[in-house]
C-alpha cells in the first residue's frame, strides 16, 4: 500500500516535460508508479524508518500464517541476565517506531516458553515515534507471577547461577508491531457529501485524529468500534470533499506526515529525473531508451534545477523525520 499516487510525483515535476520520459499518458503512469514503490522504499532506509505497519513475530505459534496473521519474522533479541532479572529498563527494536506491543516473554521456541511477562510489565516508549519497548515490573501483576512460580525462580540459572551476570543469545522474544502511519480501507464507497464512513480495521482510529482518504483530508469526530464507523468532517485543511470507492485506502494523518509525504514526493520524482539518466558522449545527462518503451533519449540539463531542488528538499525532510522519530542512539540486543 504505497502512501503517494502517481499525480502526487507529477504535482512536484512541475516545469518537466514528461514526455522527455514516456512516449504517452499510460507508459508515464507506468514509470510514475515505479518511482513510487521505489522512492518509499529508499526514504524508509534513508531514514531507517518502518512507513507502513508491519506486525514483527518471533517464534510464532505454529497456527499463525506469515503474509495472513503477521509480516515479518524476526530472530529473538539476547538475554541479558544483567537486564532482565533484578533491573528493567528500554530495548530498542529492530524495527521502529513501535505502534503496539503484543508480547513480551523469555523463551527456547514456540513451545518452550520459560516467562511470558504480563501486559502490564510492557509498553511502548513514545507510542508511535520511537523504537523503544520498556520492560519494568508492575504491582498488581508482580504478584500472581511471583505466585505462579513459572520459569521466574529460573532465570538466574540460565546464565550459570545467581552470582554471573552472562548473556545467552537468542531467547528474549518481543511481538509488536512498527509503522509509522497505521493504515485501512474503506469497507463502502462515500459520496462527496457523506459525513460518515465504514472502514476494515480500526486499529489506531480515535476522535480528533486526521485521516487521509486520496487526496482529501478528514477529521474524525466520533468512532462507533461496533460497526467499524468514524463520523468525519470533510475536506480539512484546504482540501476538497469528493467520493471515494469501496476499497480506498484510510491513512492515518499527524502533522509530521506532511514531511514524510514530501520526502517520499520529492525522491520518488528524483527517481524519475536521476535514476533513469546516463552520461552521454558530449558529458550531458541523457535517458536512454527501454525496451518498453518507457524512456527516450533526451537531453536533461534543463531539470538541473528541478534536481537541485528536489535534492535539498528531500535533506530537509528526511533531517525531520529523523529528529521527530528517533530516540537516543542504544544498541540492539
Amino acid at each position: 500500500m504505497a502512501l503517494l499516487r502517481p499525480n502526487d510525483v507529477r504535482d512536484r515535476l512541475i516545469g518537466v516535460d514528461l514526455s522527455d520520459l514516456a512516449p504517452n499518458e499510460g507508459a508515464q503512469d507506468r514509470l510514475l508508479w515505479e518511482a513510487v514503490v521505489a522512492g518509499q522504499d529508499r526514504v524508509a532506509k534513508r531514514v531507517d524508518l518502518q512507513i507502513e505497519p508491519v506486525v514483527v513475530k518471533v517464534f510464532p505459534a505454529d497456527t499463525l500464517v506469515l503474509g495472513v496473521d503477521y509480516d515479518v519474522l524476526e530472530r529473538p533479541y539476547d538475554y541479558q541476565a544483567a537486564d532482565w532479572y533484578g533491573s528493567y529498563g528500554p530495548i530498542r527494536t529492530r524495527r521502529q517506531p513501535v505502534l503496539s506491543v503484543e508480547g513480551v516473554r523469555i523463551a527456547w521456541d514456540a513451545d518452550s516458553a520459560l516467562l511470558t511477562y504480563p501486559s502490564g510489565w510492557f509498553e511502548a516508549v513514545f507510542k508511535g515515534v520511537g523504537g523503544l519497548v520498556n520492560v519494568r515490573p508492575d504491582g498488581e501483576s508482580t504478584a500472581s507471577i511471583l505466585i505462579s512460580g513459572v520459569g521466574w525462580f529460573y532465570l538466574p540459572m540460565l546464565t550459570g547461577g545467581w552470582a554471573r551476570q552472562d548473556m545467552v543469545p537468542g531467547m528474549v522474544a518481543i511481538d509488536y508491531t512498527a509503522g509509522m502511519v497505521y493504515t485501512t480501507t474503506l469497507s463502502a464507497s462515500m459520496t462527496a457529501a457523506a459525513t460518515t464512513c465504514i472502514v476494515a480495521s480500526m486499529t489506531g482510529l480515535a476522535p480528533k485524529q486526521y485521516v487521509r482518504v486520496e487526496d482529501e483530508l478528514l477529521r474524525v469526530n466520533s468512532v462507533v468500534a461496533a460497526t467499524k464507523t468514524l463520523t468525519v468532517a470533510r475536506g480539512q485543511r484546504g482540501t476538497e470533499a469528493r467520493a471515494h470507492a469501496n476499497g480506498t485506502d484510510v491513512i492515518q494523518w499527524r502533522d509530521e506526515h506532511s514531511s514524510l509525504r514530501r520526502a517520499l514526493s520529492s525522491q520518488a520524482a528524483l527517481y524519475v529525473l536521476g535514476d533513469k539518466q546516463e552520461s552521454g558522449s558530449d558529458g550531458k545527462s541523457s535517458v536512454s531508451t527501454s525496451a518498453d518503451g518507457l524512456s527516450q533519449s533526451r537531453s536533461f540539463t534543463k531539470y538541473a534545477n528541478v534536481i537541485q531542488y528536489l535534492q535539498q528538499d528531500l535533506i530537509e525532510n528526511c533531517a525531520i523525520l529523523e529528529g521527530k522519530y528517533h530516540p537516543i542512539p542504544m544498541a540492539v540486543m
